[in-house]
């Protein structure tokens, strides 16, 4: 990840990860940052605020790292966001192929959960936006139709699961 210049583009962040996983394997304690710094730039006065501040971007390049990770396992969520951005560039060919896999993919589903009626009114949303963008709103009246049945299962799904857990709750705490 980091040593990809589509997400990084600083040398010493790969060095300063570099250099930390290596420490972490050899020894029990971490590393103090002036060694650290020493490894980094060698010869040079030790500049905590530097340290600091090349620390800061490898925790944000961390964060960034665990989200896109997570993103791309999410398929439903990574198809959605595929078809918002052919939607706003006119690839009406490919959004309708994806459309159809985004459906297929969600319809043979073996877990029919609260998130897979959020993800199907998601789709069915994104499907009429879609419709209107291009001018065929008209059409879009039983697409409407199922955005809206999902999204009240999703909702009844989220309140039977609240009674559920109050219940649960109720008798095991009375």
């Amino acid at each position: 990840f980091l040593k990809s210049p589509y997400h990084n583009t600083n040398k010493n962040l790969i060095n300063l990860f570099l250099t930390l996983q290596k420490s972490s394997k050899e020894k029990s304690l971490s590393p103090d940052n002036e060694s650290v710094y020493n490894k980094l730039f060698s010869g040079r006065k030790y500049d905590y605020s530097r340290l600091r501040v090349l620390s800061s971007e490898l925790l944000q390049k961390a964060e960034q790292f665990l989200s896109v990770n997570k993103f791309l396992t999410d398929k439903a969520e990574t198809k959605l966001y595929l078809l918002n951005e052919l939607k706003n560039r006119k690839l009406d060919a490919h959004y309708r192929t994806n459309f159809r896999e985004a459906e297929n993919y969600l319809s043979t589903s073996d877990k029919i959960d609260q998130s897979y009626f959020l993800n199907r009114y998601k789709l069915y949303n994104q499907y009429t936006d879609y419709l209107v963008s291009i001018d065929e709103e008209g059409n879009s009246t039983s697409i409407v139709l199922k955005s809206g049945e999902n999204l009240l299962a999703f909702f009844l799904t989220g309140f039977l699961n609240i009674a559920h857990e109050l219940k649960i709750h109720e008798e095991t705490f009375n």
